[in-house]
């Protein structure tokens, strides 16, 4: 079952090259199908890394460096902090016991923590605003402490940072540059963190990270050369019901 994983990074990948997030959110419920909660987001962190990496190289030219580095120090300590409450999350062990008919399945607070996350961004990924009442100043301080703490905590970093960067860059190829090199700072404090903790990556697949990789290269360099700003709006919709329906079984310990 690992082509599942290539196919949806391919997809991700591909679909949300302009839009600057969603790789990462359609990725990880796919992971969580094959590994624990806690290496499920390293993968996929992996796989955001090499693939933001690839992107990054290819309209790097077009980079804002001020508001890359304003952003991107801020979300550093963000992502910092974030991948320090996940790894502390996964040593709490059972939030509770679930009960459905025979089955009473324990629901660890690291199941909790992800499956909630999961709805939360299905949520807001399709209903957040389009505007933002805030200066530029206070956007980049508060879009990159915000981005940088749910990156580092579920990988949910993209959505928050396309939200606070799109008032301040209106180049969509300096939008991009920008928003992946971002990005790519937030992955490597992250995947530092986690691997640090040694825990996550005992469970590591190679094999899955590899698929993942090549899935979202290929699906990244055909957005690079194909797509357009196209309206994804149904797509959005089933993926924020099939990701919240993923969530809430987690929660409630229907999944594992």
């Amino acid at each position: 079952m690992e082509w599942l994983v290539l196919l949806v990074a391919f997809l991700g990948a591909l679909l949300t090259f302009f839009s600057g997030f969603g790789l990462g959110t359609v990725l990880l419920p796919v992971m969580l199908i094959f590994l624990p909660p806690g290496t499920a987001v390293l993968c996929t962190a992996i796989i955001h890394f090499i693939n933001n990496g690839f992107k990054f190289t290819l309209i790097r030219k077009y980079i804002n460096m001020p508001i890359a580095l304003r952003f991107g120090a801020i979300a550093l300590i963000g992502a910092f902090i974030g991948a320090q409450c996940i790894s502390y999350a996964s040593q709490l062990g059972t939030a509770y016991t679930a009960t459905w008919f025979s089955h009473t399945p324990k629901v660890t607070w690291m199941n909790l923590l992800i499956g909630g996350l999961l709805m939360v961004f299905a949520l807001f990924e399709n209903l957040k605003p389009n505007n933002l009442n805030t200066t530029p100043s206070a956007g980049q301080y508060i879009g990159g402490g915000l981005s940088g703490f749910f990156g580092g905590l579920s990988g949910h970093q993209g959505a928050l940072r396309s939200l606070f960067l799109s008032p301040l860059i209106k180049d969509k190829n300096a939008f991009v540059a920008t928003g992946a090199a971002i990005a790519l700072a937030v992955d490597v404090m992250r995947i530092s963190v986690y691997i640090g903790k040694g825990s996550f990556w005992a469970s590591a697949n190679t094999p899955i990270i590899l698929y993942g990789i090549t899935g979202a290269v290929l699906g990244t360099f055909l957005g690079r050369k194909l797509l357009k700003k196209i309206n994804y709006k149904m797509l959005h919709i089933t993926v924020m019901v099939s990701l919240i329906a993923m969530g809430l079984a987690m929660a409630t310990g229907l999944i594992q």
